[in-house]
């Protein structure tokens, strides 16, 4: 709470006014607690967030921010200057992660992009370390999120295998297998094909292998998601109003892709 007096050079006589704001309103400081100022000491908008203490807190801090940010057209500029460079990298990956937007094919607004990103941090290295660790998560969650919310008739079996071997193309240490309707039904897959009869598109099993350097040699580490692009069994019983959301039965295996690709890309 002590730490807008710290900021007055850049909020200027400002930071006494939301110094005052905030206590008058009792804010908690909690971390998911925000309060939004405009036209305070040139800003065009200061956000006020409670950090936490742990990082999980902290990137949760920094998506509340993003999420109140998405929609500004010019650059943002993240203080941190009392953080560590951990602190401040867990800030800047919550914000990459709440200033995603889903309106993928909105065409009265376009998709809003934040105009660049600044950290601000007494600690030189702090930026650096920030997209270090926390760009191949913001990267693989964007990705995942998309897979997840493009509607059934842009991603099917085919076009969720062009997509994933797009997201992993060029890393090191990464190979990509996927499985036809022939291969499954040489290796007795029976269920998956059973699946696959019910729709005009077929069905396609992809594995995606990454073994980064330093890999024990021990057996691998398995991670399988549900992929089934569209879910229409139970069609009958469903109601209709939420059937389009159908299209995110294969977020199971959209979360499972895009966890390989942060591993993969950090």
């Amino acid at each position: 709470a002590g730490e807008l007096a710290g900021h007055a050079t850049l909020l200027g006589d400002g930071h006494q006014v939301i110094e005052r704001a905030l206590t008058a309103g009792r804010f908690g400081y909690r971390a998911r607690d925000v309060q939004t100022f405009r036209g305070i000491g040139g800003w065009s908008r200061v956000v006020v967030v409670g950090r936490g203490t742990t990082a999980l807190e902290r990137q949760t801090a920094g998506m509340v921010a993003g999420r109140q940010l998405a929609s500004e057209p010019g650059p943002v500029t993240l203080v941190a200057t009392g953080l560590t460079a951990e602190a401040a990298s867990d800030l800047a990956t919550g914000f990459g992660i709440g200033v995603y937007r889903s309106d993928l094919h909105n065409t009265r607004t376009p998709r809003a992009s934040v105009g660049g990103l600044t950290i601000l941090t007494a600690e030189p290295d702090a930026g650096r370390a920030a997209h270090r660790r926390g760009a191949a998560l913001v990267e693989a969650l964007a990705v995942t999120r998309d897979l997840s919310n493009e509607p059934a008739n842009i991603i099917y079996p085919q076009t969720y295998v062009d997509r994933t071997r797009a997201a992993f193309a060029g890393i090191a240490g990464v190979t990509i297998q996927v499985l036809d309707e022939r291969e499954m039904e040489r290796l007795g897959m029976g269920a998956l094909l059973g699946v696959g009869r019910g729709s005009e598109r077929p069905p396609r099993l992809l594995v995606v292998r990454y073994r980064g350097q330093g890999a024990p040699a021990g057996g691998p580490v398995v991670l399988i998601g549900k992929g089934i692009t569209f879910d229409s069994g139970g069609i009958s019983i469903k109601p209709g109003a939420g059937m389009g959301n159908m299209k995110m039965d294969m977020s199971g295996a959209a979360s499972i892709t895009g966890a390989v690709l942060a591993l993969a890309r950090q």
